[in-house]
């Protein structure tokens, strides 16, 4: 079988008792991404699942089932968990899945997490929601891992990616200042060769019946010590649509 799977890129989150939860460690970046993150994905439920609009945003995800990929140690399933969703996490890191499952239980919070890459995960239901946050840049081959979400998803499903954009900015601050002169991440976490454009992402997508319909910066601001939403794609930045089947 084809797999998805860098083994390389692997061992970057397999240590044991990694720092995931720590928000001054090793993965502060995704910590402070994170209520950006679920900004955006908040807004992609209000436009593509008109039915959460009754709830406010706290409640947003009530009774949504959610699966995110490359869940690593939680840290965005945790806040969608508390947010009403009905959450699950796969990751092909077993260390990181032990590090989300123990966590989980620590903030008394069900999430659903399997120590499983795209290709041989089997779903238990039907997702409202697919998310694969800041993974893409990671994956050995992109076609097959689009194909696989196609694959588990049901019409209509909703689709949120985010990534690093393959520019000069995105290369300059998301692999070479993010791990050598900001050290938000630890060093070698990025192939830049692995970045992907707008453009490439919604082609690819398209290729395997994911529409994109919105695309959005994320974008560092250093006087408040945390990311935004912005118009600028040109380093992070959100993809969001629906799988047509």
């Amino acid at each position: 079988m084809e797999t998805t799977i860098d083994e390389k890129e692997i061992s970057q989150f397999n240590i044991p008792n990694q720092d995931w939860w720590d928000e001054n460690g090793s993965f502060s970046s995704l910590h402070k991404m994170t209520p950006c993150r679920i900004e955006y994905i908040i807004q992609v439920i209000r436009k593509n699942i008109i039915k959460q609009n009754k709830y406010k945003n706290h409640k947003i995800c009530n009774n949504l089932k959610i699966l995110d990929i490359g869940c690593g140690g939680g840290i965005l399933c945790e806040p969608l968990a508390k947010l009403g969703g009905k959450v699950t996490g796969i990751d092909a890191s077993i260390g990181a899945i032990k590090i989300a499952n123990n966590h989980a239980k620590i903030m008394g919070l069900k999430i659903d997490y399997e120590c499983k890459s795209i290709e041989n995960f089997s779903p238990k239901s039907d997702f409202d929601l697919v998310i694969a946050s800041e993974v893409i840049e990671h994956v050995a081959n992109r076609e097959i891992f689009f194909e696989n979400i196609k694959k588990i998803c049901k019409s209509e499903t909703s689709i949120v990616f985010t990534t690093i954009n393959k520019s000069l900015p995105g290369i300059v601050f998301g692999k070479f200042a993010a791990e050598y002169i900001l050290k938000l991440v630890p060093k070698d976490t990025h192939d830049w060769r692995k970045f992907i454009t707008p453009k490439e992402l919604y082609n690819e997508a398209r290729e395997s019946g994911i529409i994109l319909n919105n695309l959005t910066g994320i974008v560092p601001d250093f006087l408040n010590n945390e990311f935004k939403l912005s118009s600028f794609l040109g380093i992070n930045y959100a993809a969001s649509g629906i799988i047509l089947k």
